[in-house]
């Protein structure tokens, strides 16, 4: 089909039109790239994929095809050495989370749509996975329960905070006469209290900051200077742990490269 012909038909409002409907950038890129069949067996194949895709429509609910939000950077760093974030596998809980449903969807449309629901019959549920994420990552964090060892090291950390909150508890109390304002601040992840310059010598401890106009020095008391020491080792011990955590997950995820590229395409595909 010449150039002149396909202006004509304003082919290019048609997959501009058919783009905007698709929900994944999958789907989108297969509307933006297409071009008219010419083989009356493959004309006929697609034609009947559309009825018995408007038959699911006009006679069934929504069609729960995935977004696929996510998928491209995962699918683009699966197997690089790039390790994953907690939004990363989040996005992949929900992709396999989507598909598992879209899977059970198409099943029970084999005989209303028996082509169309045949591509699903070449997805994987990849449960093993979508547990092992859903039991180590919760609301874009590393649960507790992800190893022993993450669960130890929480647990020292809520230890040492309530002693450091129990020591300034203490420490407000008794130095409330000379504080600029009655709360605690942080500079720098330590917690500092807000002391009025002229009584800077009645609280030992280190200055960590000043206000703009210099009335206000923001000391960390002394008697919680280890323990905030200790905190701070606790913390660096539980981001190297949940790397650990993220390690093993993306090394868990790579082991199922070949399923997560086979079911994005199929719902790119379904989508379409």
């Amino acid at each position: 089909m010449n150039e002149t012909t396909m202006l004509r038909l304003e082919y290019d409002q048609i997959k501009t039109r058919v783009s905007e409907c698709a929900f994944s950038y999958l789907g989108k890129h297969h509307a933006a790239s297409m071009c008219p069949i010419t083989d009356i067996r493959t004309i006929k194949i697609r034609l009947d994929e559309t009825n018995e895709a408007l038959q699911i429509i006009r006679h069934g609910a929504s069609v729960p095809v995935p977004s696929l939000e996510g998928m491209e950077h995962i699918l683009q760093l699966l197997g690089t050495g790039y390790m994953f974030s907690e939004r990363d596998f989040s996005h992949m809980a929900q992709f396999i989370r989507s598909c598992i449903q879209l899977i059970k969807y198409m099943h029970s449309k084999a005989d209303a749509a028996p082509t169309v629901s045949a591509y699903a019959s070449s997805m994987y549920s990849m449960e093993p996975l979508l547990s092992e994420i859903e039991r180590c990552i919760h609301s874009g964090r590393v649960t507790d329960i992800a190893s022993k060892e993450l669960a130890k090291i929480r647990k020292k950390i809520a230890v040492t905070e309530e002693r450091i909150k129990r020591k300034l508890d203490s420490l407000t109390s008794r130095h409330r006469s000379i504080m600029q304002e009655n709360m605690i601040s942080q500079r720098n992840g330590r917690y500092v209290l807000p002391i009025k310059k002229e009584f800077r010598k009645q609280v030992k401890g280190n200055v960590l900051d000043e206000s703009g106009s210099g009335q206000t020095v923001y000391v960390e008391p002394a008697e919680i200077t280890n323990l905030q020491f200790d905190q701070s080792a606790n913390m660096a011990e539980e981001s190297k742990e949940e790397m650990k955590v993220l390690g093993d997950l993306t090394a868990m995820a790579e082991s199922y490269n070949r399923e997560l590229s086979i079911n994005t395409e199929t719902v790119g595909v379904l989508d379409f």
